[in-house]
């Protein structure tokens, strides 16, 4: 009878994750579900940034809660 199970004094060989599916998983772990992609180099930031984190482009103003607010914002001093 043999098992095919590791033991626990057996090394087990670490298998590398596609570099796709990690950069899903950085995206879920930092960003959640409410992403937008900058409208400059089209990377996903969190909905309610008002500039992209990676090239400082300025984001829409409806991109998320606080994009509105400083819409409403501004609207005010017009």
């Amino acid at each position: 009878m043999q098992d095919d199970d590791p033991k626990d004094w057996e090394p087990v060989e670490e298998v590398e994750a596609p570099e796709k599916l990690r950069r899903k998983w950085i995206e879920r772990e930092y960003f959640g579900p409410e992403t937008v992609a900058c409208p400059v180099c089209q990377k996903h930031v969190p909905a309610e940034t008002v500039a992209c984190l990676f090239c400082g482009a300025q984001m829409d103003y409806d991109s998320g809660p606080l994009g509105k607010m400083l819409r409403w914002f501004k609207g005010l001093f017009r």
